[in-house]
């Protein structure tokens, strides 16, 4: 029902004034005789005092008030859940049957006056037969509590739930509390059926090539005690290796482990299936795929010596306990130099006077690589000093001395557990060179030298801070009789391997100063997900720079590419692509920058989500538990009339909003026209009496 009302937003006193006004003005102008008769000049001065009261009138800025009331019809919301565990419980006959109901269910509820809205768990749906049950996870507190966030905030009168009462993200919804009556039918089959479940496989996304590494399958059976299933390890499809498994009555859940060889660099794929046994209700959950991304990324560390020695031999085993490094080693004149990228240079009393050694050591300089020298009584240490950028060694006539070794506790470039002093204590001493030393940048020291039993502040190994290229000096050599001493004493190396060990792998860990960098929110997506890359450029001192033109070309197992192309954004700085297949997928972003071509490589997976393969079982207990907290009911499928009629009881009570809308009178159009018209006819009517 709709109304207008007149108010005032100034005293009402003021309409008398106004008419008063109109009035004064009509016996102002016609108190006078004219050349029109009397009842003519009754009529204008009528005609006369309205326009000028009505003028007035419109001063006074009265508004009308339109009250619009509107009547929403309560909301019921149908909700259907539409995951592949209920087809792979029941027949399709069956779903098909409680579809027909839920139709009728619908149709009642919009002739009692009710708004219906039907959801699946992921969208709103016009039409109950394009319901596809093929949604692969069931998180139903979450499709239950954003219901009033998909309606605008508005009250739910009421809602039925169809659903097979399996969720598997999420939490229970029988924890919650809703705002509304949740009517709930039970869908699905709550006998459990005999089956196997390959629940999940544990394993390392990333192996080194020519390494072994471990998959572990968990498997959980239902009705097979006694039986015994074949459980295979698959790559590209090809058996590798299998393993009997039998299931006893004390058992639901088994482990399985397979080891194997990473042998192929590149993202692998592999398949762990469990073979079908008669009578088993599903063989979609028999089967799972992982991929592992096989790395070649060895970081290849170089031996520079100017002749063999026993040192080299300790840093070579030092190397050779960690599979990640690749060892290289060259004396000229003993084996040929491999010129490989380096990450690491180690080089042994350089400077010896060996011309082919002291131009390596030139040449991979000026390639930025780290260097630890290793200084001994034959290093020339005029050009070391020429050379490095950490220390200078002024040597007193070429003397040397006899030094011990000393942890320094302050040292914080990375840590070194298992350091025994003791250890360090009994070590054998090595030669120095005596003399003063100078430290050409910031530098950390490791380990200091001990003369006798007194501790000194020069140092004996240390690192330089520098982060453009890393650097450490040893002072003396000999050091491999610490490993043998150790080793004697202790049937172990932990001492010696520990400190050479971390700094190797400090001075061997390169810094990104990529200027372009393309990376994946995460290495494994399930089906349904947004594959994001992520995406940075920089100038030439490394500060972010956007808007620049990137070219994706992203490749999967079979060969097959697709190109896409995008630009950097400082609001948005992942570029997201969806709808792809299962597998392995390889990728090249390139770019421009400055005229310069610059790439960036990677790879990531994408698995099914198989989730809901997992548990096939229904749980009404559930359903149960919800409609009764929320004051609803439940129902089975075969019971849809029955809530049909339940449903039948409830009134469809509306909810009345008012809607005021103010305007000014002077706004008007007919108000106007009334001024003119009165206007109008006065003037008419005075030059019709021959007035002026």
């Amino acid at each position: 029902m709709n109304s207008t009302e007149l108010i005032f937003t100034n005293s009402p006193w003021w309409i008398a004034i106004a008419i008063l006004v109109g009035i004064g003005y009509a016996l102002l102008l016609y108190s006078k005789n004219g050349p029109w008769s009397a009842s003519v000049k009754k009529i204008l001065f009528v005609l006369r005092a309205l326009a000028i009261s009505t003028i007035a009138f419109l001063l006074i800025n009265p508004l009308l008030r339109s009250t619009k009331n509107t009547t929403i019809k309560p909301l019921a919301v149908l909700l259907l859940d539409n995951s592949s565990s209920i087809p792979a419980s029941i027949d399709q006959s069956a779903i098909d049957d409680a579809f027909e109901e839920i139709k009728k269910v619908k149709t009642q509820l919009v002739n009692q006056g009710f708004e219906v809205k039907v959801r699946s768990l992921d969208k709103e749906v016009d039409n109950l037969d394009s319901v596809k049950h093929n949604f692969e996870s069931s998180n139903l507190t979450k499709y239950l509590t954003d219901l009033k966030d998909q309606y605008d905030g508005r009250e739910i009168a009421l809602s039925v739930l169809m659903s097979d009462g399996i969720y598997n993200l999420g939490l229970s919804p029988d924890y919650q509390n809703f705002p509304m009556p949740i009517y709930t039918v039970g869908l699905g089959d709550t006998i459990p059926k005999k089956d196997l479940i390959l629940k999940n496989i544990r394993y390392n996304k990333i192996a080194y090539l020519d390494n072994q590494f471990p998959l572990e399958a968990e498997i959980l059976q239902n009705g097979f005690s006694g039986e015994t299933a074949r459980v295979s390890l698959r790559k590209n499809g090809k058996v590798i290796d299998s393993q009997n498994i039998s299931f006893d009555q004390n058992t639901s859940f088994q482990t399985v482990r397979f080891i194997t060889a990473a042998d192929k660099e590149g993202l692998q794929r592999y398949a762990i299936t469990i073979g079908a046994i008669d009578g088993e209700q599903s063989t979609v959950n028999n089967l799972k795929d992982v991929y592992v991304d096989v790395i070649s990324n060895k970081d290849k560390i170089l031996i520079l010596a100017s002749s063999p020695h026993p040192d080299i031999k300790a840093i070579k085993q030092v190397l050779e306990t960690n599979k990640n490094y690749e060892v290289f080693t060259f004396i000229p004149g003993v084996n040929a130099y491999d010129d490989e990228d380096y990450s690491l240079v180690i080089a042994h009393q350089p400077f010896a006077g060996n011309s082919v050694m002291d131009r390596k050591i030139t040449e991979l300089r000026k390639k930025e690589i780290p260097i630890w020298h290793i200084l001994g009584k034959r290093t020339d240490l005029q050009k070391f000093n020429e050379t490095n950028s950490t220390l200078e060694v002024t040597q007193t006539r070429g003397q040397f001395d006899k030094v011990g070794a000393v942890l320094n506790n302050s040292f914080g470039k990375f840590t070194l557990e298992d350091i025994s002093t003791n250890t360090l204590l009994e070590l054998p001493p090595i030669n120095v060179p005596y003399g003063e030393y100078r430290l050409k940048s910031p530098a950390e020291i490791i380990l200091k030298q001990r003369i006798g039993s007194i501790e000194s502040d020069r140092p004996l190994l240390l690192v330089n801070n520098r982060t453009d290229i890393k650097e450490a000096v040893m002072l003396g050599t000999g050091f491999w009789s610490w490993k043998i001493m150790e080793a004697s004493r202790l049937d172990e190396t932990v001492t010696f391997n520990n400190i050479f060990a971390k700094l190797i792998q400090f001075l061997s860990t390169k810094e990104d100063k990529r200027k372009f960098r393309v990376v994946t929110s995460q290495e494994e997506y399930n089906d349904s997900e947004n594959v994001i890359f992520y995406t940075e450029t920089y100038n030439n001192i490394y500060e972010k720079i956007f808007d620049i033109p990137v070219t994706l070309k992203l490749t999967n197992e079979l060969g097959e590419s697709n190109q896409y192309a995008y630009i950097t954004s400082k609001a948005n700085a992942g570029y997201k692509i969806g709808g792809l297949d299962p597998g392995a997928y390889r990728y090249v972003a390139t770019t421009d920058l400055n005229g310069k071509k610059l790439q960036a490589t990677g790879g990531f997976s994408v698995v099914k989500l198989q989730i809901e393969s997992v548990n096939l079982t229904a749980d009404f207990n559930l359903l149960k538990r919800l409609s009764d907290k929320s004051g609803g009911q439940f129902y089975t499928a075969q019971e849809i009339p029955e809530l049909a009629a339940n449903l039948q009881t409830k009134a469809a009570q509306g909810v009345i909003t008012s809607e005021d809308d103010y305007s000014q009178i002077i706004e008007l159009r007919w108000v106007l026209l009334l001024i003119v018209a009165l206007i109008s006819a006065e003037w008419f009517i005075r030059k019709y009496s021959g007035g002026y």
